[in-house]
Order: C-alpha cells, then sequence, then structure tokens
C-alpha cells in the first residue's frame, strides 16, 4: 500500500484499535494465523489448534459437511474437515466464530440490534456470494461479521453512543462514519480495520472494512484499493439492500454507501439470481 491517503488512515486505526482497547485476538486465531504465514502451512498443526476448542471444531465440521463437493462423503475429524474447506477458509471461520465471544454481555439495545443486524447482513453475504461466484462464501461471510465491528466498539466504550442521533447527522454529512469521526474522534471503518489486522484478517478484507463508507469508492479510475477488496465491498452493498427491503428500511434513512447506484452489481462481475424472500432461506 503506497497510497499516502490510505497509509495515513491505516496508522489511525492502529492508533483507535490501542486507544479504545478493541479486543485482542485470541490464542488459537493468532497462532493459526502465523501458521498460515509460513512458506508451507502445517495443516496438522492447525488441526491441532482448533480441535482444542469443542465449539470451533463443530463449526469447522459443519461447513465442511455441508459443501455441494458431489461426493457423498462426509468429513469425520477436523483434519478432513480442513482439506476440504481449506485452511484459509477454516481461519475465516474461527474468526467469525470468535468475534463475538471477544465482548463483554451487554443488555444494551444497541449492541444488541448491532450483532441482530450483522448476523444477517452475514448470512445474506454467504447467500449472495454463493450466487454470484465472484467471492468465497465463507470470506464474505466473515467479512460481513467484521465490516462494521467498530460501532460495536464504540457503543461498549461510550455509554452516550446514541445511534438514531448519528444516523439523523449523518443525513448531513457524507455517512454514519463521518457522523462517528465527528463525535468520537474515530470512527466504525477506522477500528474495524485496525481489529482486523490485529487479528491477522486478509490484505483485501481490511482494505474492504477500511474503505466501505467511501461515497467515491466505486468510481472509475479509483486505484487505490484491490479488485479483491471492491468485490468484497459490492457483496456488503447489496446485502444492506437486501436486508433493508426485508426488515422495510425507508430508502430515506439509507446511508450513502447503500445508495450507489447499479456499481455494486457491476463490480461483482455478475447479475445476481433474484434473492430469496425469506431470511430463514440462507441460513
Amino acid at each position: 500500500m503506497t497510497d499516502p491517503t490510505l497509509a495515513r488512515l491505516e496508522a489511525d486505526a492502529l492508533a483507535a484499535v490501542k486507544q479504545l482497547g478493541v479486543p485482542p485476538c485470541p490464542h488459537v486465531l493468532s497462532e493459526i494465523g502465523r501458521e498460515l504465514h509460513r512458506e508451507v502451512p502445517n495443516v496438522d498443526r492447525i488441526a491441532e489448534l482448533i480441535t482444542h476448542d469443542a465449539t470451533s471444531s463443530a463449526a469447522i465440521l459443519k461447513a465442511a459437511n455441508s459443501m455441494p463437493d458431489g461426493s457423498g462423503s462426509k468429513a469425520r475429524s477436523v483434519q478432513e474437515a480442513i482439506a476440504n474447506v481449506g485452511s484459509i477458509q477454516a481461519s475465516y471461520l474461527i474468526g467469525g466464530l470468535l468475534l463475538r465471544n471477544a465482548f463483554p454481555r451487554s443488555h444494551k439495545g444497541a449492541l444488541i440490534r448491532f450483532w441482530d443486524t450483522t448476523t444477517e447482513l452475514a448470512v445474506c453475504a454467504a447467500y449472495v456470494a454463493s450466487e454470484l461466484g465472484a467471492v468465497d462464501r465463507n470470506e464474505a461471510h466473515t467479512y460481513a461479521l467484521f465490516r462494521n465491528i467498530g460501532s460495536a466498539v464504540l457503543v461498549c466504550k461510550f455509554d452516550d453512543y446514541d445511534e438514531a442521533s448519528l444516523q439523523a447527522r449523518a443525513k448531513a454529512l457524507s455517512s454514519i462514519a463521518a457522523a462517528e469521526k465527528e463525535r468520537f474522534g474515530t470512527d466504525r471503518a477506522q477500528i474495524g480495520a485496525g481489529l482486523a489486522r490485529d487479528w491477522q484478517l486478509p490484505e483485501e478484507m481490511i482494505e474492504a472494512i477500511l474503505w466501505h463508507h467511501a461515497d467515491d469508492v466505486f468510481d472509475a479510475g479509483r486505484q487505490r484499493i484491490s479488485s479483491a477488496s471492491l468485490r468484497l465491498i459490492a457483496i456488503g452493498t447489496l446485502c444492506d439492500r437486501i436486508v433493508d427491503d426485508y426488515e422495510g428500511t425507508e430508502a430515506s434513512t439509507a446511508t450513502p454507501e447503500q445508495r450507489h447506484d447499479g456499481r455494486p452489481c457491476r463490480r461483482t462481475g455478475r447479475r445476481p439470481a433474484p434473492p430469496p424472500v425469506h431470511m430463514d432461506a440462507w441460513r
């Protein structure tokens, strides 16, 4: 990343993480990340790390055995499951699984709504990615979980975090991220990108989280971020619209990043099939 603006935003993101005390990367995910960064990752070592956590093991087995590979055979061990889904995809699944557990339990309405909406978006993203074939479904699912995680950090850290007033202020600014920046000195995109880097997520996902609120992110000629990052942002934008339609959100309340024209569809490279009417169809 050579763009000065991107470098500055990266530095701001890391500073926000340190200042706010963002949940640290869980040990198991950190160790998996180290193994994946080796020239030749040791799959047996990755499997050993995952098997230490029963919930993670179950998630990997479920993902592997739900893949439509046509063979009809089922993975009977974590090692077989990783062989089916791949080491990198396994790390995506584990990261998403551990994310919610990294935050303290809370009865704050804003945090409850955040997790409900984020869960729906993540399920939708996995479905849309499968339909389009432009992004791996597990990668899209993980991106959707992490995309706005910075807002959860702000809710936990600031008792006066008021989503309604921020949304109202966002109408006069470029986005809700701009409203957060004005009020708290940082925003969900910067915090989320910093957390994603600390949790050793892929570079294209970090970039997508950092830039997904930018109004001009799909503008022709913009070369600051990779095509892989733009595809993730496009998937997230499409899913925003789908969930808004399902939830009955008025178009007037949509944030700027949700009001892009047909560019997200063009960025994915394909026209998606009409989404299922019921949210249950995405599960």
